[in-house]
């Protein structure tokens, strides 16, 4: 999902927040110019900068964990 473009970045955070979204990646100006994502996860006070590589390679590892827990149940 992404947030409304007619709001403000911290507004959409706030919102996704308050609907308890388990994972926010937030991509503005700053992430954007370093090359970033910042990882806000439900439930954690503590949010995580990652280059866009290492995040991408973080998603696929949990999406093909995910597949494979799926695709064999009980061998997870």
């Amino acid at each position: 999902e992404v947030g409304a473009a007619n709001v403000t970045l911290a507004r959409n955070v706030r919102d996704a927040s308050a609907r308890k979204v388990p994972n926010i990646v937030v991509v503005g100006r700053r992430e954007r110019a370093d090359g970033t994502v910042t990882l806000r996860t439900l439930g954690s006070e503590r949010q995580r900068t990652l280059s866009v590589d290492v995040f991408e390679r973080q998603l696929l590892g949990t999406i093909e964990e995910r597949r494979r827990a799926f695709a064999e149940p009980g061998t997870a």
